[in-house]
């Protein structure tokens, strides 16, 4: 039975196998160690029944009013493990953990210049319960573009 679970430190020196992957974005272990040391309830993993890692989810929560928000860094399956559904129950655990830690109105997936061969992705948001008319949701997200600048939110 996969377990969800928190992300721990000593994770990180086992998840080569899903990091070294071509698919997957990686960053440097002073990276993980900061989500890890600022967003620690929303760095979550999955584990499979022998202990070893089959994937991770790093977010963190930003912004204020109607932009307060979750959002998701990085997420990676092992590809051992990938088309089974892992990602969704993932991606499903992150809605919850930015739902109740947080009085969150959505979850987001975009940055411009995040993908290291000049493709940027679409602003992908997902309203949560708090955003009842789902007002926070952009119907032409494709549209939209957000620097890495414009999501630092001073306290």
């Amino acid at each position: 039975m996969t377990t969800i679970k928190a992300f721990k430190s000593t994770d990180i020196l086992s998840f080569n196998k899903i990091n070294l992957d071509y698919w997957t974005e990686t960053y440097s272990i002073s990276f993980y160690q900061q989500y890890l040391i600022k967003w620690p309830d929303l760095c979550i993993s999955l584990t499979h029944p022998d202990s070893s890692l089959m994937g991770y989810l790093f977010g963190k929560i930003e912004g204020r009013g109607m932009d307060h928000h979750g959002h998701v860094t990085a997420l990676s399956i092992s590809p051992t493990h990938r088309k089974i559904g892992l990602a969704s129950q993932l991606m499903k655990q992150f809605e919850h953990l930015s739902s109740i830690l947080s009085p969150t109105y959505f979850i987001d997936l975009r940055v411009v210049g995040y993908y290291g061969d000049q493709e940027d992705a679409y602003d992908m948001r997902k309203a949560l319960p708090r955003d009842v008319n789902k007002e926070t949701v952009r119907q032409d997200g494709h549209l939209h573009r957000c620097a890495p600048e414009d999501t630092i939110f001073e306290n």
